[in-house]
């Protein structure tokens, strides 16, 4: 039996700027020669979040997905394309750009996001643990014992 090849025009996705591999300014192109360009906030929701984690590493594809918009230190630079706008995903695609989209962005920079994959392990005997939640606030804001 033979493994799919990956061909010079098949979408490729990454994660830059972040401390951990993980972590980062999700970023993409259209092909092996294109230019990176980054992805913006626009409807990116948790769907987009958990196919963006799928895109980047099929490791990931039971990542706990989390998002957010760049800080200014984080952004893309300023004569970087943006490649995906109003993605629209169910969360069943394979990769983002399976997704519905734009055929044209109309963000700034600052609309970059920034994604981060984070697969979780299991506590060892987690059943052996309690937890609760004291000196509750408002908002279900308290210390967690």
């Amino acid at each position: 039996s033979c493994s799919p090849v990956r061909t010079a025009t098949e979408w490729q996705y990454r994660l830059v700027g972040g401390s951990e591999t993980f972590l980062g300014r999700l970023e993409a192109r259209s092909s092996a020669n294109a230019t990176w360009g980054t992805v913006c906030d626009d409807n990116f929701d948790a769907n987009a979040a958990a196919v963006a984690c799928r895109s980047v590493n099929q490791s990931f594809a039971s990542a706990v997905a989390s998002f957010r918009t760049v800080t200014a230190a984080e952004a893309g630079a300023t004569g970087q394309p943006i490649v995906l706008d109003d993605l629209r995903c169910t969360g069943a695609e394979g990769t983002l750009d399976a997704c519905t989209r734009a055929a044209t962005s109309n963000c700034g920079h600052s609309e970059d996001v920034w994604l981060g994959c984070i697969i979780p392990t299991a506590a060892a005997n987690a059943s052996a643990y309690e937890y609760r939640l004291s000196n509750v606030e408002r908002e279900g804001r308290g210390r967690l014992e």
